[in-house]
Order: C-alpha cells, then sequence, then structure tokens
C-alpha cells in the first residue's frame, strides 16, 4: 500500500498541497488494491466483512503515517519495492528495497517499513542482526547519507529511527556519535560506522562462502531461548543447554538499553 501511496504522490510538496479529500480518496484506492492483491494470491481469510475492517485499518494507518512524512525536510521518493543486487565478501545477493528517498542537499536516504518493533542499533556491531540497508549502503551507487527504519505501527513507536551522516537529514534519524548505547560508542564517526560495516559484513560473506558453519550463539542462551530444536544442536554436545528465565530477561533488558 505504502508503494502504491508514494507512487503517486512523489514528493514532499506533492504531499503538502494534497486536499484532505484527494489523501483520503488516494488512499482508499491503495489500500483495496493491497487487499485484492493479497486475495489474488490465495490468501482466502481475507474476504467479506473482514477484508473491509482491512482496508479501514490500512486507510487510518497510513492517514496517520502521512502526518509524520510532513514533519519533514523536503524530499522526493525515487524507488519503491525495487530490486538490486549487493555482495559482501564476494557473496552476491538481491535486495529489494522498500524505498529510497533523494534529499534536499541531493544525498539520498534508503527507508526500510516495519509493521513491528525494529531498532537501528540491530545493525551495531560483529554479525548485525538485520545487514540488508547496510549492505545496500555498501553496494550502491548513490550518495546514501541516511538508513532508517520506518515504523509504521500504532502508538509511540510510531516514526523513524535510524543513523545519518548530519542529524538534521530526518526526524529520528540521528548520527552515530549521537546515539546512546555500548554498540554505537565503539564508532566515532559516520565514515568509521561504513568501514565497520564494510569489515563485518564482507567477513560474514567470506565465511558463508567458504562453508562456515560453527554452532556460536551470539547471545549465549538469549538468542537460543526461542529455538526449539535443542536435541538436534550441536551446542549441547559440549554442554547442556539451560534457559534461566531471570538471565534471559536481564540480556533482553540490557538489549533493550543499547
Amino acid at each position: 500500500m505504502l508503494a502504491a501511496v508514494w507512487s503517486e504522490i512523489r514528493t514532499k510538496e506533492r504531499l503538502d498541497s494534497m486536499s484532505g479529500e484527494a489523501i483520503d480518496a488516494l488512499l482508499a484506492s491503495a489500500a483495496h488494491a493491497a487487499v485484492m492483491r493479497l486475495k489474488s494470491r490465495g490468501v482466502d481469510a481475507l474476504d467479506g466483512r473482514f477484508a473491509e475492517l482491512e482496508q479501514e485499518r490500512l486507510q487510518q494507518l497510513v492517514k496517520i503515517w502521512l502526518d509524520v512524512e510532513r514533519r519533514r525536510s523536503d524530499f522526493e521518493v525515487v524507488a519503491c519495492e525495487q530490486k538490486r543486487e549487493a555482495q559482501a565478501g564476494g557473496v552476491r545477493v538481491q535486495i529489494k528495497l522498500d524505498r529510497m528517498d533523494k534529499l534536499a542537499d541531493g544525498s539520498f536516504a534508503v527507508i526500510d517499513y516495519k509493521s513491528g518493533k525494529a531498532n537501528a542499533s540491530s545493525w551495531l556491531g560483529a554479525r548485525p542482526d538485520e545487514p540488508q540497508l547496510p549492505l545496500y549502503l555498501l553496494s550502491a551507487g548513490e550518495d546514501i547519507a541516511a538508513l532508517a527504519f520506518a515504523r509504521v505501527k500504532p502508538g509511540k513507536d510510531l516514526g523513524f529511527d535510524g543513523i545519518s551522516r548530519r542529524d538534521d537529514l530526518m526526524p529520528h534519524v540521528t548520527t552515530i556519535e549521537s546515539r546512546r548505547g555500548a554498540a554505537a560508542r565503539e564508532y566515532r564517526s559516520w565514515d568509521e560506522l561504513v568501514a565497520g560495516w564494510r569489515n563485518e559484513l564482507d567477513a560474514l560473506g567470506r565465511g558463508f562462502a567458504s562453508g562456515v558453519a560453527d554452532v556460536d550463539p551470539k547471545r549465549g542462551s538469549l538468542t537460543c531461548a526461542q529455538c526449539d530444536l535443542h536435541m538436534l544442536c550441536r551446542i549441547n554436545e559440549v554442554a547442556p543447554l539451560q534457559v534461566d528465565a531471570d538471565e534471559t530477561g536481564n540480556a533482553a533488558a540490557k538489549l533493550a538499553d543499547e
């Protein structure tokens, strides 16, 4: 739905100039098309009154989201759901961008839509949890100055979260120097962050290409807590896996702080 909306609106200037009636008509059309697209793929549950409710939910949510976009400086959406190739450590992968914006200064921002929890801290440190946007940045021909999650979800988490070369490019998208947490303190500048991404992702790519398959949970028992394959896991050959509820809770709280 968001791809359809921005394929029509394109620019911040156009968004600001559209009437409420025009916005409502566009959102109704885009929500209907999104539901019909899912139904065409055989999603039988999305039918009748449930489909109507889902269309209403989408319209309301994206209307609220457009208010977030209005608080930004000028931008132009130059790509939606575009497939591109990226590589790291000799491994080539296909990436589909949710969206790329051209900013007022001529640089670009890459945006990844999220309907659940998302934090830019997941890009930091060794073996980053969500490397898609950093991976794209390293392979892009454009001057990428910002990476951002767009958290399109009701409530207090609605909005952007990301890392940028300068603090004034997007709301709540800040420089690495401005971010809190131990992982962020490993980098002193945007250039150092980009260099760190290149080192980490190249190492992951080389390891994958050479068949490295070490059993090495990134966060120990917290990583293993949601796994249902303990009986088959080789880590138990060394020591039985024990997940302590307090330990898991404390580790989760620590990750949230980071």
